[in-house]
């Protein structure tokens, strides 16, 4: 989801997409309100009203209903700052089309509209070489700090959509398979299916491994025994030797924390 500091009045892109629906389910502006505010945050009623009148986001899409239901029961039964969670997670619609957008409103020198946390592909992953090369991007991105894999969009930016859509589920199981079988330990990944200006995309989110380093554990295609791979800025590749020692204080540092946690008080 992008940073970026508002795009009008101080609210975020998602909270103009689930504004824009609320109000569409017939939800009162003092309702739509409460929901958006929180302790320590300033905003005018106005900026509902400007939503609603397009002069705040009109480039922005409607949340789906799913998505605002998540939203406001989450909100309702909890507290606290709003996550991609309260949309439905990391690939969901709401969620999805805002790294898209603040991807294509990037610099033009945005390495081909790639980075650290997502890469763009034109089509599915159809054979075995191709299944391994996403592979390799999902165990770098469980090494790194997570990131998006979007199928039907070209590297100039342009969203084409997926040619057959309805072979994503498939082809996820087949990648599932080559991530048994070449990487461990197990990656957590989520898929989804979004639409973009009614196209179809594959949306694959890799989260942070919580136990690290994810390893290669055979050679298939370009996938190298015993390697560990990471994702750089636009790229994946074998782990560079200062970040590899990095990761291993880290996890160092994480079990020490654990072990102090469950030391008995001696008397």
């Amino acid at each position: 989801m992008s940073k970026k500091k508002g795009v009008g009045r101080g609210l975020e892109a998602y909270e103009v997409a689930l504004i824009k629906n609320m109000r569409h389910r017939g939800l009162s502006r003092d309702f739509i309100m409460s929901l958006i505010l929180r302790p320590g945050r300033v905003l005018t009623p106005a900026a509902v009203s400007e939503v609603l009148k397009g002069r705040i986001g009109p480039e922005i899409d409607d949340a789906t209903d799913d998505e605002t239901v998540a939203f406001i029961q989450r909100r309702i039964t909890g507290s606290g700052p709003i996550k991609a969670e309260d949309l439905g997670g990391p690939t969901s619609q709401t969620v999805v089309l805002e790294v898209l957008r603040a991807a294509k409103t990037s610099d033009a020198n945005y390495a081909a509209l790639e980075s650290r946390t997502l890469e763009l592909k034109e089509q599915l992953p159809v054979d075995k070489s191709a299944r391994c090369a996403i592979a390799k991007t999902i165990a770098a991105y469980a090494n790194a700090g997570g990131g998006y894999l979007v199928f039907g969009v070209r590297d100039d930016r342009e969203v084409i959509g997926l040619e057959n859509p309805d072979d994503f589920p498939r082809i996820c199981d087949q990648i599932t398979d080559t991530m048994t079988e070449c990487f461990c330990p197990a990656v957590w990944w989520d898929k989804n299916m979004v639409e973009y200006e009614g196209l179809k995309l594959g949306v694959i989110y890799t989260h942070r491994a919580p136990t690290k380093p994810v390893i290669a554990m055979r050679d298939a295609s370009d996938i190298q025994k015993s390697a560990v791979y990471f994702r750089y800025e636009g790229k994946t590749q074998r782990i560079e030797p200062g970040d590899f020692l990095q990761m291993l204080h880290e996890r160092d540092r994480a079990v020490a924390a654990q072990a102090s946690v469950h030391e008995t008080p001696q008397s």
